[in-house]
């Protein structure tokens, strides 16, 4: 959908306005802004755009471009924005808001006034109570008298008031002055109003119209977005999705929750096959509603289109994931699902996925036999450490390879070979229970034994850098050298006498022994030495090391535990 439009200047410039502002979301912010201010109907552009789509693309714009086109916006594209920026929860942030007042000031004096004309008289009120501090001049009492205690600046010689944001002292005072000279009758409610209402009473009543205005662009409050992380049985996916025959007469659908879309999955290829306008649109609106549950539901701070952007991330890799499955990789069925079953469903079935893929581990964090180690993961080995803690984030991540050979990245799981991955280190750290209960310590405060005899010049100085693979190693290295299985640090100076009779081989067998003759089960012995096939590689690198350094420096190898005593 996104990816069949074409980005070619010369034919966004022939656009409508409104077909134009949708186009403006799959630009980049500074070409977006040059074509726009480059077209005569410029502010017919702006006001086409959903709110949501405009406040995105304000806040990329940035600075002084910001400045250039607030002066276009609507009302309600106003209202938004300060919906967005100027509330922390119920809490009105005073000084934030008055810096948006100026800037739409200065954009346009015509839609400031619009603003002040039509905004609720509760923020009014509660914005002005934060911006001043107002004191009346008693009717049986002279100036002279009252002039010590009074505040310094008056318009009527009645109502004194001190500014609290000096730096916006002139916009204030010239807001109080218009007000004065133009609404009398409305300048002397507002004052009183900030005198003898409570804070709390009024501020209370301009979040109610506050979380309205959210409502109506889809911004739910936290217990209704909360209710998408509802697990979603797949047998119960309801396929009656209401979509209007015609839509014409609404307003455009928000066009931002598509806009980051990956090139080549299942969910654009279902997508590229929505030809209906109406169903689009109707998927444009479940998008953006989408993206803003997720974002409430995760406590993200809306004022910050990154966080936007992580949210309709999530939607669309979960939706695509729950395409994989139901329509087994087939485009035109994953066509017909989008257009029977409400996106969010597919969300919560997707989500409901990884949620049983991962869970396993974070049990195995909790209650698990990682639970029981002083520095729960820290005792996985690098090779595993990274993936654990992609899949314990939240949301849950994966380790991506790029195919074409650059670094990887962590990522979203977003398909059903993401999921697999994820299954396959889950499966893996859970069945190495048996192999970490081969290297407890025989007393109860085994462990703070070993981490006060541990060597001060060796790689592990104490536990919380202490793996798994170095505790098996250690003990197999024990094996070989006393014939007992034990974790007990080895003393420094006996390392010239091991050295000489280790080989890769033998610890190798010493490992495998060991492990059939304690597992009962054959799939515990094999998770066990897959686990250790890297960690022993990374170690004959280490002896190599050693051995070209010295065979007397036992401070270079990272996988075994020395003692000074």
């Amino acid at each position: 959908m996104i990816h069949s439009i074409s980005n070619n200047p010369k034919i966004l410039a022939k656009l409508p306005a409104r077909e134009f502002a949708a186009r403006l979301m799959a630009l980049s912010p500074q070409e977006g802004l040059d074509l726009l201010l480059d077209r005569p109907d410029a502010e017919a552009v702006v006001q086409a755009m959903p709110e949501q789509d405009f406040y995105l693309f304000l806040k990329d714009v940035g600075g002084e471009n910001a400045s250039s086109v607030l002066g276009f916006a609507r009302l309600e594209q106003i209202h938004h924005i300060l919906d967005l920026e100027c509330w922390d929860r119920d809490q009105v942030k005073a000084g934030k808001t008055l810096a948006w007042l100026e800037a739409l000031l200065k954009s346009s004096n015509q839609k400031f006034l619009e603003w002040l004309y039509k905004v609720d008289f509760e923020l009014l009120i509660i914005l002005f109570k934060k911006w001043l501090d107002v004191q009346i001049l008693p009717e049986d009492v002279e100036y002279c008298e009252a002039e010590d205690f009074l505040p310094p600046d008056t318009i009527d010689d009645q109502f004194y008031f001190k500014v609290k944001y000096p730096q916006h002292s002139e916009f204030i005072k010239s807001v109080l002055s218009f007000l004065f000279e133009t609404h009398h009758d409305f300048y002397r409610e507002l004052m009183t109003h900030i005198i003898s209402s409570l804070d709390s009473d009024i501020e209370e009543l301009a979040y109610r119209f506050h979380s309205g205005r959210l409502a109506d662009n889809a911004i739910p409050d936290f217990e209704e977005a909360a209710s998408i992380y509802r697990s979603l049985d797949p047998n119960r996916l309801k396929t009656n999705k209401s979509v209007p025959d015609d839509d014409s007469h609404l307003p455009p659908a928000p066009f931002f929750a598509l806009m980051l879309l990956p090139k080549h999955n299942l969910l654009t290829e279902a997508l590229a096959r929505v030809d209906k306008p109406s169903l689009r649109n109707t998927l444009q609106i479940e998008f953006a509603s989408l993206a803003n549950k997720i974002m409430v539901a995760d406590a993200l701070a809306p004022d910050d289109p990154e966080n936007l952007r992580k949210s309709v991330d999530r939607a669309t890799a979960y939706v695509n994931l729950a395409l994989e499955e139901i329509s087994h990789g087939e485009a035109a069925q994953a066509a017909s699902l989008i257009s029977k079953v409400y996106i969010e469903e597919l969300f919560r079935l997707g989500h409901a996925k990884i949620k049983n893929v991962c869970q396993p581990l974070q049990q195995l964090v909790s209650t698990g036999w990682l639970s029981e180690w002083p520095y729960t993961i820290n005792i996985l080995d690098q090779e595993w450490f990274e993936q654990a803690s992609f899949i314990l984030a939240e949301p849950p991540m994966i380790f991506r390879q790029n195919p074409d050979g650059e670094e990887g990245r962590e990522d979203l799981i977003r398909t059903q070979k993401d999921l697999r991955q994820a299954e396959t280190i889950v499966r893996m750290l859970t069945a190495l229970t048996p192999l970490y209960a081969l290297v407890q310590p025989d007393a109860k405060d085994g462990w703070d034994e070993i981490g006060r005899t541990l060597w001060q010049k060796a790689q592990h100085r104490s536990l919380d850098s202490v793996t798994l693979g170095t505790l098996v190693i250690t003990a197999a290295v024990r094996k070989i050298w006393r014939d007992s299985w034990s974790i007990a640090p080895i003393p420094r100076g006996q390392w010239p006498a091991i050295y000489p009779v280790l080989t890769i081989d033998k610890i190798k067998a010493a490992i495998s022994q060991h492990c059939k003759e304690h597992f009962s089960e054959k799939s515990d012995i094999w998770y066990s030495e897959e686990y250790m096939e890297p960690i022993i590689q990374n170690f004959k690198d280490d002896l190599q090391a050693a051995q070209s350094s010295s065979a007397t420096s036992p401070h270079l190898l990272s996988h075994l535990l020395f003692t000074d005593k």
